[in-house]
């Protein structure tokens, strides 16, 4: 009876361990909800002050108080290689509106184009109501060369928005216009993104590829170049809520399906087996993971003494593993939830174990701004690292660590030697023990 019992027990733990090895395929399904589900992405140009003596009058007789001009191109990878571009217009009126115009004939003026003014009468609750608030503008006859230099001739729908500079503000209504002396930011949303959904170990995952503002309305465009999809972000169902988890380029998501990156979940690990763009779908395989050995097969001598730009002091700044027992690492972004809701768990575990250890806090962001920006609002008082998410370089710590889900807690000893890693909340108590630990 005993030995029946027994090869049931082994039956169930290999079905168990054969499922969890699987590979799933989830297909993609394209969405454009993304300003009203508040989930938009965004692209900045600066808007420059046009030399051009044109005058722009509105209906009412109102004109142009703040006139300004920006080129932007599409699929250019170097100064060298061709590329299509959109000259782009916008500013204020005298009455406190705003307005945006596009060279559709590319004639290189702005006079026989159409003008889209946005009534700033209304008070904008929410920055999703002010970009709202702006129309989507198509232009047909676009000549766009791809990889290849080959040209194609498209129609792309885009979504302007002109934003007080920096952008991480909204104008709510005229009197903000008339009273701003800042220069214009102008931003491109992303309309349509590809979206799919899966479970893994009993949570609900979903991933989205955003595809660029200035993208092909027609999905079959996307074989012709891949440099049209941008962001794949990873979010994760907790409370009700999406918690964005992973933000990347796709590029990098691409070579982490060559270098078969892991996702790290606590305990648990899946990898991107593929992606097809052409026939919409993604294939994830679960994978058991070991702490111990990806912690003993890790080469972490180098990170005795590593160094980044450090937003408190605005400087390169270099650490050492052996000032302290502990160092621990915490990755975290201005665009990651379960990072802001973390961060207070984080500053007690600091407080109280500060004569052991210290802390680094990894920002990986899209720009040094939003990285400043996030660093003044969280008000720490311990080194914090920027690292750009759409540039690689080899040198970045997330990138030596293979760090793909946020936040994740490093801890190191004297030596530089990982002696834990985790996700999520359930690291810091995990950490807490290993401080009162013999």
């Amino acid at each position: 009876m005993k030995l029946k019992y027994c090869i049931a027990l082994i039956g169930l733990l290999l079905k168990f361990f054969s499922f969890s090895q699987e590979t799933n395929r989830y297909y993609f399904e394209m969405k454009n909800d993304y300003i009203k589900r508040g989930k938009y992405k965004s692209f900045s140009f600066k808007l420059y002050t046009s030399n051009s003596n044109t005058v722009i009058f509105g209906n009412d007789n109102s004109y142009i108080l703040k006139l300004a001009t920006a080129r932007i191109y599409l699929n250019r990878q170097s100064d060298t290689a061709r590329g299509s571009y959109i000259d782009f217009a916008g500013g204020a009126t005298t009455d406190g509106n705003l307005f945006i115009t596009i060279d559709k004939n590319y004639n290189k003026k702005f006079t026989d184009d159409e003008i889209y003014f946005v009534n700033m009468d209304t008070v904008y609750q929410t920055r999703a109501d002010f970009i709202n608030a702006w129309p989507i503008i198509r232009i047909d006859s676009l000549k766009v060369y791809d990889s290849s230099n080959v040209l194609h001739i498209v129609s792309i729908n885009i979504l302007p928005c002109i934003f007080p500079d920096p952008g991480f503000n909204y104008f709510k209504n005229s009197t903000q216009v008339l009273s701003s002396k800042l220069t214009f930011e102008l931003q491109l949303y992303t309309l349509n993104y590809m979206h799919t959904s899966f479970n893994f170990n009993n949570n609900v995952y979903e991933l989205n590829i955003d595809l660029y503002p200035l993208q092909y309305p027609s999905h079959q465009f996307l074989r012709v170049d891949k440099l049209l999809l941008h962001n794949v972000t990873l979010y994760q169902k907790i409370g009700g809520k999406d918690s964005v988890i992973y933000l990347k380029p796709f590029s990098s998501l691409e070579n982490d399906i060559r270098n078969g990156t892991k996702f790290l979940l606590g305990d648990t690990s899946f990898r991107v087996a593929k992606i097809s763009i052409d026939s919409s779908y993604i294939e994830i395989k679960g994978e058991p993971f070991s702490k111990q050995s990806h912690y003993n097969n890790k080469k972490t001598d180098n990170l005795i003494n590593f160094s980044g730009f450090d937003l408190n002091s605005k400087k390169k700044v270099k650490i050492s593993t052996s000032r302290k027992m502990y160092t621990l690492l915490f990755f975290t972004g201005s665009w990651c939830i379960p990072c802001h809701e973390v961060q207070p768990l984080v500053k007690a575990m600091y407080q109280k174990n500060k004569d052991d250890v210290q802390l680094v806090s990894i920002l990986v962001e899209r720009s040094l701004k939003e990285a400043q920006l996030y660093f003044s609002k969280s008000k720490t008082n311990w080194p914090a690292f920027y690292e750009n998410n759409l540039h690689h370089n080899s040198n970045d710590i997330s990138r030596k660590l293979s760090v793909t889900i946020f936040p994740t807690f490093i801890l190191l000893n004297k030596k530089g030697q990982i002696i834990y890693r985790g996700t999520s909340s359930s690291a810091i108590e995990d950490i807490r023990n290993l401080f009162v630990s013999p």
